[in-house]
């Protein structure tokens, strides 16, 4: 009997032993997978849009088709000799947010916006094609009738 009294915490000291063994050592956990790190696709469509209700220009965009968008960049061409890159974020949105208005002006004034989508981690999708949208004042005119007549961006 004496010897089996050492075979029972033999065993057992065995059998945590082996349990014990991958201790230590890093895997990935079954049911995890990582970040998914694709870019998202390109939003396209993107146009000026007339709000006459507002008196304002809309720009406006088809949403990137990637499930996993967390909003988009807007970008406006403004060159300036005190930075390197002409193209400057000039607002971001939530992914159910696809237009932004754009600001009044006193003069026809020809402008250049490109859109991105972006995701949680930061990936951002190529841009859209480059829109050319030429703004007029909105400051309207009255024709025999009184009617306000507002001027309707053009997208060329």
């Amino acid at each position: 009997m004496k010897s089996f009294r050492h075979i029972v915490p033999t065993l057992a000291a065995l059998t945590l032993a082996a349990l014990l063994v991958g201790c230590g050592k890093k895997s990935t956990p079954t049911g995890v997978s990582p970040l998914d790190e694709t870019p998202p696709a390109a939003p396209s469509h993107v146009m000026g849009m007339p709000d006459l209700e507002n008196g304002c220009v809309i720009l406006q965009w088809t949403p990137s088709t990637s499930p996993n968008v967390r909003g988009y960049e807007v970008l406006s061409y403004l060159p300036s000799p005190d930075r390197e890159n002409a193209w400057v974020v000039i607002t971001e949105t939530e992914a159910d947010v696809t237009q932004y208005p754009l600001a009044g002006v006193t003069q026809t004034t020809i402008e250049y916006y490109r859109v991105r989508a972006v995701t949680p981690s930061g990936k951002h999708s190529e841009w859209s094609a480059v829109t050319m949208i030429i703004l007029e004042p909105m400051g309207g005119s009255t024709e025999d009738d009184g009617e306000v007549m507002l001027p309707k961006p053009r997208n060329p």
